[in-house]
């Protein structure tokens, strides 16, 4: 009789390994709810003055971050203008 082999698994080669790993793009629907929610959150600390910025993070599911960026006049990255554009 032969010795049985054993057989490892096989690796993933790396350019399957990236794309089955990486998480696709928001869907427009997935950015919408999502802004929508900011703004939730943004009116809610304007008409509640015991509503921490953190807080209203954890209620309406946003980040605390976005919220004190908004807050602080600072518009989102998508809309912002491009520092550098095609001129022709």
């Amino acid at each position: 009789m032969l010795p049985t082999q054993v057989c490892c698994p096989l690796l993933p080669r790396p350019h399957q390994h990236y794309t089955t790993l990486t998480m696709p793009p928001p869907t427009n629907a997935q950015s919408t709810s999502n802004e929508a929610n900011i703004q939730l959150a943004l009116q809610a600390i304007k008409q509640d003055a015991t509503l921490s910025v953190r807080r209203a993070a954890q209620l309406y599911n946003v980040p605390q971050r976005t919220l004190n960026n908004r807050r602080a006049g600072i518009a989102s990255r998508r809309d912002w203008k491009p520092k550098s554009r095609m001129l022709t």
